[in-house]
């Protein structure tokens, strides 16, 4: 496509307004059906031109998610970037990220890190400091509200103003399993292992600790 930042393209994503956005290895382009825009780069060494993946949250923002799993966030209403706090530092890495319903975004690891993120007088703060849990990580999903982690020992549920809660079912079996997938829809659950498939709802799920 004439007008593309860069020809490799390493991720396409639709906004809720319709729009395309491209991720490139030089800077990130939207494409309203018309015209391709290039969007600004930003100042300063976090705003590496390759960008890997792109995500929209549920404010409309687009988060960028930059080499050196760096992150960006780009507000298209005002055409400016929001802050967001640095996270560095040793076992700080987050490679993935998810944004849940109620506006909170997830940055998470493999490796157990995660921090949530939610936008307050016009940046993104944290909700809590980071943590990182001594399982590893090997599934997140959003959900309307919070998230549910699934590691190699048990599921998690964390929801803004709130620490991460262990949640238990009657079947133990398919909390604990390490290779458990999950689905969510609204308050709907589908927990998915090697031994089973458990569809419930997350108010009988309980919580411990």
């Amino acid at each position: 496509m004439d007008g593309l930042a860069n020809n490799t393209v390493r991720h396409v994503m639709q906004d809720r307004r319709g729009f395309l956005w491209f991720a490139t290895l030089d800077g990130v382009n939207r494409y309203d059906g018309y015209t391709l825009t290039a969007v600004p780069h930003g100042a300063g060494e976090i705003y590496n031109r390759n960008v890997k993946y792109l995500m929209e949250d549920a404010n409309g923002n687009i988060w960028m998610q930059r080499a050196r799993d760096v992150y960006s966030c780009y507000n298209p209403q005002i055409q400016h970037f929001i802050n967001i706090p640095l996270i560095t530092g040793k076992n700080k890495s987050f490679k993935n990220i998810a944004c849940s319903g109620d506006g909170s975004v997830l940055l998470y690891g493999s490796d157990g890190n995660c921090c949530m993120l939610h936008l307050a007088e016009g940046q993104y703060l944290g909700e809590a400091k980071p943590f990182r849990h001594p399982a590893a990580i090997r599934q997140v999903v959003a959900a309307k509200k919070g998230y549910y982690l699934a590691t190699s020992n048990g599921l998690l549920y964390w929801q803004a103003g709130q620490a991460p809660r262990r949640l238990t079912t009657t079947d133990a079996i398919a909390i604990a399993d390490s290779r458990c997938a999950l689905l969510a829809n609204g308050d709907i659950i589908d927990i998915a292992t090697r031994q089973v498939r458990l569809r419930t709802n997350i108010s009988t799920i309980t919580a411990q600790g």
